[in-house]
C-alpha cells in the first residue's frame, strides 16, 4: 500500500555497494542544506536518498485521500502524523535497493517517537547533525527558491539554479512567512534535544556554515572513515572540550555516567540514554545511574570539559571532576577538628594513635543554610598532601596475547583519518610495559602474566633495580601472540602471583593491570565477577586493586567495568592505540602515589539532623544505626576525594554532622581523623 508513493527518492548508481544495508540520518534545522548534501552523497556513493519532504509533496500532488490529508498538514505548517510517516519509512527501508546500496534519511526522524521506532526496528549507523546558527538559516530562507516543475530546491547565493530554470522559480510558502519559519526553527531545536539521545555514540556534528563542497567533504569523511574502521561505537570527532552536552550540543555537560565516570551530557539527554540504550556516549559501557556534578569552578572560571572521565583522576569515583576544581571557597580548612563527638550507640573502629600523614578532612554545606535550619547538600573533602610517604608497590601486568593482538594498531590524526605505523597491538603494549617498568624504583616489584586460552607467568615479582628492569625487558620481548581469549585464566594467575609471594614485608600496595582487546571466549560457569568475589572471600587477608584496560570497540566493556568495580580499581577505555602508553603510565603513577588502597568515611548526623538523600558519587555505602559508612577506596598523594550528601539541618547551634576517616596501608593499623560541622559554621 505505502510503496507506491515512493517515486521521488534519488536512484543509486549501478554497482555501488560500499554502504550496502547501512542507514544514515542527515539532520539539521530548516535551510541547513540537508537536501543538497543528501543529493551530493547519493550521487557520489550510490546511496538511496529518502526525503520525507519530497515524499509528502508527491503524495499531496497525487490528490489521493492520503495525499489530501498530508497536504492539509503541510499547508498549516504542521508535521504529518507519526503513524503515517513511520509506516512509510519502515516499509521503504525494507526494499532491496536499500539493502544493496544503503540509505540516507532526510527529514526523518522528526520526533522522539519516530526516533524510538526507528532505533527499535533498524540499525542506524551514523547520525549526521548539520549545525547552523538560527540567524544564518533565517537569512538562507529568504534566498531559498523551489522549481515548481521538478521540485528541486535552490539558494540564490549558495546553490544558484541553472539559467533555464531561473525564471520559473518561486519562494516556498513556508519560507515566505518569517514568523512561521521562526516557529519551525524553534520546534526543531525543542525536538532535536529529545531525538539525539536515541543515537548516543553515533552523532557526528558537522559545521554547515562552510561552502557546500566543504560540508560534503566533511560528511564524506565521517561516513567513509566510520565504515572503513568498523567503528560502530565511537563518537567521531566530537569536540569533547566544549563544556556542552555531547548529545544535544546545547545544554551544559553537568551530568556524568556511572560507573565509568564520563561527564558528557545534560540531565535531559542522559536520562533518555539511561532509559533507552543504557550505554555511555563515550565508552559505551553500561550506565547504572547518572549523576549531577556540582559546579565549584576554579579561579579561572573553567569547569571540567564534556567527555572528561572522572575515573581518570581518582579511581572509581564519579565525583572526581570536583578534584580538579578549587574547593577552598566551599570547604574551609579551618573547620578541621580533632574531636569526633561520636554518639553513644555507634560502633567505632579500633584505631592507633594519630599518624602524621598530613591528610586533612574538611566539611561544609555547598549552599547557605539559615539559622532556622533546612535541607542542604553537605560536602566532605579528604585532601592528601604531596609530601605523604608512599608504600612500595607490587604490580602485575596481565597482557592479552591472543591472536587478535596481532592486528594493526591504528589511531586518528588531526583530520580524522585512521592511520597506523605498522605496529601491532602487542607491539604497542610491549612498549607501554617497558615505559611502566622504568617509572618504578628499586623498592617496587613487577611481574608479567601473559594469557590467551591459558595463562603463564612470564616473570615473577622482581625488584625494579637495574638487573630487574633488564630481566623485565627480556620477558616482555619474548611475548608472542596466538590462541583464544581467557580473561579469567590471566586474572587468576595474577592473583596467585601476588597472594603467594608476600615478599619482604606486608606493607606493599598490590595492583593488577589487566589489558585486553577483545571479549573472552572461555568464561567461568558462574561468571568472572562471581569467581573474583569468591577468590577474595577465600583469601580474607589478601588485598589488591584491579585496574582494567580495553582496546578498540570489540570489547565487553561491561565485564571490564564490573571487574574493576569488584577490584576497587578503574576501567580505562582506549579507543586509539596511540594513547596506550599514556594510560598505562598514568595508572602506574596512581599506584605508586597511593597512600592507602582502602579508606572508609563514617558520616554521623547528630542533634536532630538527618540524611535527606543518598551519598553521591557511586560509592559503596552501608547503613548503620548511627549513620553511614562510605567506602572511599584508594587515597593518592596530592589528590583529594569528595563526598556529598543531602542533610536536613536543625535550628540552633548544636553540632549536626560528624565525619570520621579511617585509612592505612596493608598490614598496618589504621590511622584516623575526624571533623564535626557546627551550626555556627553554616555558610
Amino acid at each position: 500500500f505505502f510503496s507506491i508513493f515512493f517515486c521521488t527518492y534519488s536512484m543509486p548508481s549501478e554497482g555501488a555497494s560500499a554502504f550496502a544495508g547501512k542507514v544514515f540520518v542527515i539532520a539539521g534545522p530548516p535551510c541547513s542544506g540537508k537536501g543538497t548534501q543528501c543529493k551530493l552523497l547519493a550521487e557520489a556513493h550510490g546511496l538511496v536518498h529518502l526525503c520525507t519532504g519530497d515524499i509528502f509533496r508527491d503524495l499531496a500532488t497525487r490528490g489521493t485521500e492520503l495525499g489530501l490529508q498530508v497536504k492539509e498538514h503541510m499547508d498549516r505548517g504542521c508535521f504529518v502524523p507519526d503513524n503515517v510517516t513511520i509506516e512509510l519509512i519502515k516499509e521503504r527501508l525494507g526494499h532491496p535497493d536499500v539493502k544493496k546500496y544503503g540509505a540516507l534519511l532526510d527529514g526523518f526522524p522528526r520526533t522522539p517517537e519516530q526516533a524510538e521506532v526507528l532505533t527499535k526496528h533498524f540499525q542506524v549507523d551514523r547520525f549526521i547533525y548539520l549545525r547552523v546558527p538560527d540567524k544564518t538559516v533565517m537569512g538562507r530562507a529568504a534566498d531559498r527558491r523551489i522549481d515548481p516543475e521538478t521540485g528541486a530546491i535552490y539558494n540564490l547565493k549558495f546553490v544558484p539554479p541553472p539559467a533555464a530554470a531561473a525564471a520559473r522559480l518561486v519562494r516556498r510558502q513556508l519560507d515566505d512567512n518569517e514568523h512561521s519559519f521562526r516557529v519551525r526553527v524553534q520546534t526543531f531545536h525543542s525536538l532535536i534535544r529529545r531525538i539525539l539521545p536515541y543515537f548516543s555514540g553515533k552523532v557526528q556534528p558537522i559545521n554547515a556554515m562552510l561552502e557546500p563542497a566543504e560540508v560534503h567533504s566533511s560528511i564524506h569523511r565521517a561516513l567513509t572513515v566510520w565504515t572503513a574502521t568498523a567503528d560502530p561505537e565511537g563518537v567521531g570527532s566530537v569536540d569533547e572540550n566544549s563544556g556542552k552536552c555531547l548529545l544535544c550540543f546545547d545544554g551544559p555537560a553537568d551530568h556524568l555516567c556511572s560507573p565509568c565516570g564520563h561527564m558528557c551530557g545534560c540531565e535531559d539527554c542522559l536520562t533518555v540514554v539511561h532509559r533507552t540504550s543504557g550505554r555511555c556516549p563515550i565508552c559505551r559501557s553500561r550506565v547504572e545511574r547518572i549523576q549531577k556534578v556540582f559546579d565549584c569552578t576554579s579561579a579561572t572560571g573553567r569547569s571540567p570539559a564534556a567527555g572528561s572521565s572522572a575515573a581518570s583522576v581518582v579511581p572509581m569515583d564519579p565525583l572526581a571532576p570536583l578534584a580538579r576544581r578549587d574547593m577552598d571557597e566551599v570547604l574551609d580548612p579551618g573547620l578541621t577538628a580533632a574531636d569526633d563527638a561520636w554518639s553513644d550507640d555507634e560502633v567505632t573502629p579500633d584505631v592507633s594513635p594519630q599518624q602524621d600523614t598530613g591528610i586533612t578532612l574538611t566539611a561544609a554545606p555547598t549552599a547557605t543554610v539559615g539559622d532556622d535550619g533546612g535541607e542542604a547538600m553537605m560536602a566532605v573533602r579528604i585532601a592528601v598532601p604531596d609530601s605523604a610517604q608512599r608504600v612500595p608497590a607490587d604490580v602485575v601486568c596481565v597482557i592479552d596475547v591472543s591472536g587478535s593482538m596481532c592486528g594493526r594498531a591504528t589511531y586518528e590524526d588531526a583530520e580524522g583519518h585512521k592511520k597506523d605505523d605498522g605496529l601491532s597491538y602487542l607491539d604497542i603494549v610491549k612498549h607501554a610495559v617497558k615505559t611502566v617498568l622504568h617509572v618504578m624504583t628499586d623498592v617496587d616489584r613487577l611481574a608479567l602474566v601473559a594469557f590467551n586460552h591459558a595463562a603463564t607467568t612470564a616473570m615473577a615479582l622482581t625488584h625494579m633495580d637495574g638487573p630487574g628492569q633488564a630481566a623485565a625487558v627480556k620477558a616482555v620481548e619474548s611475548l608472542r601472540h596466538g590462541g583464544q581469549t581467557n580473561i579469567w585464566a590471566g586474572l587468576l594467575e595474577a592473583m596467585e602471583v601476588l597472594q603467594k609471594d608476600s615478599g619482604d614485608g606486608p606493607a606493599r600496595q598490590k595492583t593488577v593491570l589487566l589489558l585486553t582487546d577483545g571479549q573472552p571466549v572461555l568464561v567461568p560457569p558462574r561468571g568472572h565477577v562471581a569467581e573474583l568475589r569468591d577468590y577474595k572471600d577465600s583469601h580474607p587477608g589478601f588485598s589488591f586493586q584491579l585496574n582494567t584496560f580495553g582496546f578498540g570497540y570489540e570489547l565487553d566493556s561491561e565485564l571490564l567495568s564490573d571487574l574493576a568495580v569488584e577490584g576497587s580499581g578503574t576501567y580505562a577505555f582506549i579507543p586509539d592505540a596511540i594513547i596506550v602508553g599514556t594510560v598505562f603510565v598514568n595508572s602506574v603513577a596512581n599506584t605508586l602515589a597511593t597512600l592507602s588502597q582502602s579508606a572508609t568515611l563514617h558520616l554521623s548526623p547528630a542533634k536532630g539532623a538527618a540524611f535527606a538523600g543518598d551519598v553521591l558519587g557511586g560509592h559503596e555505602v552501608h547503613e548503620e544505626s548511627w549513620g553511614r559508612i562510605v567506602h572511599i577506596g584508594p587515597l593518592q598523594k596530592g589528590q583529594s576525594r569528595e563526598v556529598a550528601v543531602a542533610l536536613t539541618v536543625p535550628a540552633g547551634a548544636a553540632p549536626y554532622l560528624t565525619a570520621h576517616l579511617s585509612f592505612g596501608p596493608p598490614g598496618e593499623q589504621v590511622a584516623t581523623q575526624s571533623v564535626r560541622l557546627e551550626a555556627a559554621e553554616r555558610r
